[in-house]
């Protein structure tokens, strides 16, 4: 199934499509301008397993990359912090160092880039979004980074476990996400083949993510939902997740 959708200039058109769980379609808002002239623009709202070889990228496409090794594979494996992302980063430790004294931390013999996964009928995936990046965590010499659409940072403080499978580090972070400016971060494996659960817990909260090392993510398909023109409303059909269960 393929909407098209008609846009000129200064128009809004706001498109709301029923959707069924056999097909898996979604729900797409969009705006473009094009110097005063009709576009068609090419909506697709069916996910099906593709090589993206076959598709024409030139158009949004929606599909489940079983490759392993192609471009969208690729821009993930490469990803690289932009100017924003560093400033960000370098923005955070400078008011944790306010009262905390960074320093680095050696900690071997443990992944240190985490991507986080969503889990598709059953079936644990990578998610490739349309806008911003797949989240990630990195464990960095000096802080745990965490980065999507805005970068997050806490400071590493030490390391209460390392193991093969499991890891513990205290955290000193901002009076905003803990009281107490403390938090634990827990990475550990689960019973399925690299998929880990990472945990941050601060003082009231906790953050949990469903993540697998960077360099793993060929084991895994991936739902990309590849836009060139302009933003898609991004694909929201995964599967609940239930934390426990891990």
């Amino acid at each position: 199934m393929k909407i098209l959708l008609q846009l000129t200039t200064m128009l809004l058109v706001s498109c709301q499509t029923s959707m069924t769980e056999n097909i898996k379609t979604q729900t797409d808002s969009v705006v473009s301008a094009n110097n005063g002239t009709i576009e068609e623009l090419v909506i697709d709202t069916i996910l099906e397993r593709n090589n993206p070889k076959n598709l024409d990228l030139n158009n949004h496409q929606l599909f489940i990359d079983t490759t392993r090794n192609s471009i969208f594979y690729q821009e993930i494996l490469n990803w690289k912090p932009n100017d924003f992302d560093s400033s960000g980063v370098n923005y955070y430790l400078s008011e944790i160092s306010r009262d905390y004294k960074l320093k680095p931390l050696n900690i071997e013999n443990f992944p240190k880039i985490w991507i986080t996964l969503e889990k598709l009928n059953n079936k644990f995936v990578v998610y490739y979004s349309c806008d911003g990046i797949t989240p990630r965590f990195e464990i960095a010499d000096k802080s745990l980074n965490f980065y999507a659409v805005e970068p997050d940072v806490d400071a590493l403080s030490k390391v209460v476990e390392n193991s093969k499978d499991r890891i513990k580090i205290e955290l000193r972070t901002i009076e905003q996400k803990s009281q107490s400016k403390k938090a634990l971060l827990t990475i550990r494996k689960t019973k399925y083949r690299d998929v880990y659960l990472l945990s941050i817990q601060y003082d009231t909260w906790e953050m949990q993510k469903i993540v697998t090392p960077v360099e793993k993510i060929a084991n895994f398909d991936m739902v990309v939902n590849y836009c060139n023109k302009v933003k898609i409303l991004e694909y929201n059909r995964f599967d609940e997740t239930n934390y426990k269960e891990y």
